[in-house]
């Protein structure tokens, strides 16, 4: 018998430990532990599970499968939520939803899967929360530029600014809430999909002031937010790029694009 590697101090309360310990070869790292009333233990350094494995001649073999499980450890900036929630939304854009595993995250994150759910409850809580996360986002920013001063088209240009970044800064949240959030499960499905449309809404009437002031072409102002927003999501191209613009650059490139297409011309 080898002498166990370490003294450990949580052993179950009224259990005493042997000098000696059996040490098997296994991944667990699994040390078994003489007790005084003749029960054999399997320690290590977690709580993890205890049960009954057999028998060993005359003693009673009790096995605790405590096994070394990586904390989720919070930075200054982060929670270890927030840690989970960006994990998360970069593993929805590379697999998808339906691929993606709470197993694949926990491996993303260093964590066994068991330790998710102390911070979360299920891969579906997991996407509505981005997703309603990210409407959040966008709806404050809605709601300060239609308060402005500022004229119709100006305000087209500082919602289609604010996109733009949104798609740089923001990249995996943004997309996963754009892309994949038809796999949210009711009633918060049918919640989002008006929230959209209501955000849409929102960006055409503005839009539309636009063109009945003489500021904006004369087009079907629902569309022309289909159109954009479309172009917005093309973002997705430049984050592959390996020779890309800078995002700045990118930045002004969309913006003389998009709103020189619905500024109206002075003939």
């Amino acid at each position: 018998m080898a002498e166990p590697p370490m003294i450990l101090s949580d052993f179950p309360k009224g259990v005493s430990m042997a000098s000696k310990a059996i040490v098997p070869t296994t991944t667990k790292d699994i040390y078994y532990f003489l007790k005084d009333a003749n029960l054999l233990f399997l320690c290590h350094k977690e709580n993890i599970a205890f049960q009954k494995e057999g028998s060993f001649g005359d003693k009673t073999i009790f096995v605790f499968y405590f096994c070394y499980m990586a904390r989720i450890r919070a930075t200054n900036e982060l929670s270890r939520k927030e840690l989970i929630m960006r994990s998360a939304a970069s593993l929805f854009r590379q697999k998808g939803f339906k691929a993606a595993s709470m197993r694949g995250l926990a491996e993303d994150v260093g964590v066994e899967a068991s330790s998710l759910y102390n911070h979360i409850h299920s891969k579906s809580a997991i996407l509505k929360e981005i997703c309603f996360e990210v409407a959040g986002v966008f709806f404050t920013e809605m709601q300060n530029i239609e308060a402005s001063e500022s004229t119709p088209l100006q305000k087209t240009e500082s919602l289609i600014r604010f996109h733009i970044r949104q798609m740089i800064e923001n990249f995996e949240t943004v997309y996963v809430s754009d892309r994949e959030w038809r796999y949210m499960q009711e009633p918060f499905l049918s919640q989002f999909r008006e929230q959209r449309r209501a955000y849409r809404k929102r960006f055409a009437q503005i839009i539309q002031g636009g063109i009945d002031a003489g500021q904006i072409t004369k087009i079907d102002a629902a569309t022309a937010v289909l159109i954009m927003l479309h172009a917005i999501g093309g973002i997705e191209a430049w984050h592959r790029s390996m020779n890309k613009i800078s995002a700045l650059e990118l930045e002004e490139n969309m913006l003389s694009i998009l709103i020189n297409g619905l500024q109206k011309k002075n003939i």
